[in-house]
């Protein structure tokens, strides 16, 4: 049936093929293949143009969340594409007019990768044997509170990474219970399990720490109701937090106040920084400058003081010569003040209190970073004879001091000879120890949506940060397969 059907439509449609033989219909075949293939080749390079449009679309778009930059500035980069291509090549000017970069289109284009990043974290939540959460909590440029979540996880081979979980937007109250849930849900849309986080840390604010309703509260209720709680969970008040707070007790105002207001008359003018700098210059003094103090870091007082100190005599005579004498500059009891030394001592017992949730892991941390200096005795009784057998180990004793720290762990050390140590090293390894991570991301956060770009989603906020924040590769080539590939100007 199928050859009378090929015959016959060979008589009906072909007859005039029928007069060649030999190599004359030989040669007419060939030719016909290669027509054929001329005219696959129109339809197949025309896709492959505009396959290469949409994947420079793609790269563009995240170099433009990788830089903060709005999203309207893909169509000023292609103005500057094109007329580059209309001086340096312009047969290929054509080829940069189809990429598409739109203002629509770049912000489809982080959706992609974005979603791209979530599932590939989603795919390797079930390769983290440990992971561990740091969170914090800031403002925006319209006020609304976001809450950063942090994940900082490791494999069996003791590969570390830190990625962004979620930002969640809160537009209500913030209490424990709303960071909770809110936590709890991003959380499971990933897939991690309770059973393998094994530390938190915070800021130490009472929604996050409170004793009952705080956010670690719930969470180790939590950790106990659905019996995830097979091994302690670590609980960290971040150390920057701490040092802050440590500096709201100093009692060093009347000194601290004089020195940080004659550094601002000096520094904060431009023409009294120039004529200072001068000076400073003409007198040969040890430093070129003063040194600003910063608040939330404040061990920088001492610096800022002791550069204050030394550089007296030139800021005495400056600020005489500017009708603002410093007269404490005079004084031996205010320039001897054992005001600073006192109080750091005054402030020992209660460093020590805030430093608590660190100092009851020391031990921990010990086994982690130095076990061979360790007695094995003070070890829980599940780490003693392990501990004892690699200290025992010369050949392990040589490559601890020969190699860092986590290629210890990865290369040297088996997890069939030592499996409770390996697990307790995973865990100490993926620890948190500051919310600084949180710190940064609100930084590059009042780039993205700043004053200028208020109106930005809640959604894109958290895509442009994922894409600016993250180490994972997007695959875009396997974003953009699946795509149909049009042409700007098709799309116009």
């Amino acid at each position: 049936m199928k050859e009378y059907n090929i015959q016959r439509h060979y008589s009906a449609k072909h007859q005039d093929y029928k007069a060649c033989s030999g190599q004359i219909r030989k040669d007419r075949v060939q030719s016909l293949i290669r027509e054929l293939s001329v005219q696959q080749n129109i339809f197949t390079n025309t896709n492959s143009e505009s396959e290469k449009a949409v994947r420079a679309s793609f790269a563009i778009s995240k170099l433009i969340a990788k830089k903060y930059k709005p999203f309207t500035d893909g169509e000023f980069i292609k103005e500057c594409v094109i007329t580059l291509a209309q001086i340096m090549c312009p047969e290929k000017q054509k080829l940069f007019e189809n990429i598409s970069l739109s203002r629509m289109t770049i912000s489809r284009r982080i959706e992609n990768l974005s979603t791209d990043l979530k599932l590939t974290l989603e795919k390797r939540a079930s390769e983290f044997q440990y992971y561990s959460l740091a969170l914090d909590e800031s403002t925006d440029a319209t006020d609304t509170a976001q809450l950063a979540v942090f994940v900082r996880r490791i494999d069996s081979k003791f590969n570390l990474t830190e990625e962004l979980a979620n930002l969640h937007t809160l537009h209500d109250k913030i209490t424990g219970v709303d960071i909770y849930k809110a936590v709890m849900n991003g959380i499971d849309a990933i897939g991690f399990k309770l059973n393998n986080l094994c530390e938190v840390t915070t800021d130490g604010a009472p929604s996050m720490n409170g004793k009952e309703r705080g956010f670690v509260a719930l969470l180790e209720k939590e950790r106990i109701n659905s019996g995830s709680s097979t091994m302690k969970l670590v609980k960290v008040h971040c150390i920057i937090h701490q040092e802050n707070l440590c500096s709201k007790s100093l009692r060093i105002q009347g000194v601290m106040e004089i020195v940080v207001k004659t550094v601002n008359f000096i520094r904060a003018r431009g023409l009294n920084h120039r004529q200072f700098r001068k000076l400073l210059d003409e007198m040969d003094s040890q430093y070129g400058d003063l040194l600003y103090y910063t608040e939330v870091r404040w061990l920088s007082r001492g610096a800022m003081l002791r550069r204050f100190y030394e550089l007296k005599e030139e800021v005495f005579h400056f600020m005489e010569e500017k009708g603002k004498p410093v007269f404490h500059l005079n004084d031996p009891l205010w320039l001897y003040t054992g005001v600073y030394a006192i109080e750091i001592n005054s402030l020992r017992n209660e460093f020590e209190n805030r430093f608590k949730d660190l100092r009851s892991n020391i031990v921990n941390f010990a086994i982690f970073s130095n076990p061979f200096s360790l007695e094995p005795i003070e070890l829980p009784e599940h780490l003693q004879l392990e501990l004892v057998d690699m200290q025992c180990n010369q050949d392990l004793k040589a490559k601890f001091n020969d190699v860092t720290l986590m290629d210890f762990y990865q290369k040297y050390l088996s997890s069939s000879d030592y499996p409770n140590l390996i697990k307790h090293c995973k865990m100490m390894a993926c620890l948190f120890g500051s919310t600084y991570i949180c710190e940064q991301l609100f930084s590059q956060m009042k780039l993205v949506k700043s004053k200028c770009r208020t109106v930005l989603t809640d959604r894109h906020l958290e895509d442009t940060l994922r894409i600016a924040t993250t180490d994972m590769e997007q695959n875009i080539d396997h974003i953009v397969r699946p795509m149909r590939h049009q042409s700007s100007s098709m799309s116009k």
